[in-house]
């Protein structure tokens, strides 16, 4: 999710140090974008993590586990 997160490729150490450079100087300038940015993935993971969903999943995986 670009619009509100900073994507890295596991294992990618220096592209990982960069971006947080980037996000740090981008934080020193305008502070307000990044806020935006966190509003919206708070949002997001709000509405697809809830602690329902979060139940279900673990009801399911049980299920499946068991074979029930």
């Amino acid at each position: 999710m670009p619009e509100f997160s900073y994507p890295i490729q596991v294992g990618d150490i220096i592209g990982n140090v960069k971006t947080a450079q980037r996000v740090l100087e981008e934080y020193a300038k305008n502070s307000s974008g990044l806020t935006a940015m966190t509003e919206k993935a708070a949002a997001f993971i709000r509405k697809n993590y809830s602690e329902e969903r979060e139940w279900e999943s673990i009801v399911s995986a049980w299920k499946r586990i068991s074979g029930t």
